[in-house]
């Protein structure tokens, strides 16, 4: 089998198409409540930090037509947001990167100074995310191989 310059050269520019800024399949959202504020940090599970992503608050004590109705930040360089004059109760942040990775974590904000810690650790993997990977790697080259052996059929 012989191959031409121009496939590797296809190659070449399919795999710098396909490349960008890898993460592991997973975040890590940890919080902390501290009297009438919640802070936190998210990161990726390899402790990339989540930039500009935004965090959602969520009430989950004032029934199911208030769960809607929440408050929202975005993460800072480090992956940090916050929440501020908070009234106790039962709350849920959520997180969602926009690539499918997400988390969430259940708090509960009392009146009083103690300080409370929670966190949420998506699981690295899944198979059927490891299933979908095989498949458009397979895919790929599928195709690839296609149009290789059309081109040396034409010649």
């Amino acid at each position: 089998m012989r191959i031409s310059q121009s496939g590797v050269l296809c190659s070449l520019i399919l795999a710098g198409l396909m490349g960008g800024q890898a993460h592991a399949h997973g975040l890590r959202l940890s919080a902390e409540t501290e009297g009438d504020r919640i802070v936190g940090e998210a990161r990726y599970i390899d402790q990339t930090p989540l930039v500009g992503v935004s965090v959602q608050l969520h009430r989950t004590d004032q029934g199911e037509s208030d769960a809607e109705i929440g408050w929202q930040s975005a993460t800072d360089a480090q992956g940090a947001f916050r929440f501020q004059n908070l009234p106790p109760g039962h709350y849920q942040l959520r997180l969602n990167d926009g690539l499918g990775h997400q988390a969430k974590v259940q708090l509960e904000l009392t009146p009083s100074a103690s300080t409370s810690r929670v966190w949420s650790s998506a699981a690295p993997w899944q198979l059927r995310d490891l299933v979908a990977g095989l498949g458009y790697i397979v895919g790929i080259f599928g195709l690839l191989s296609v149009w290789m052996s059309r081109r040396r059929s034409r010649v």
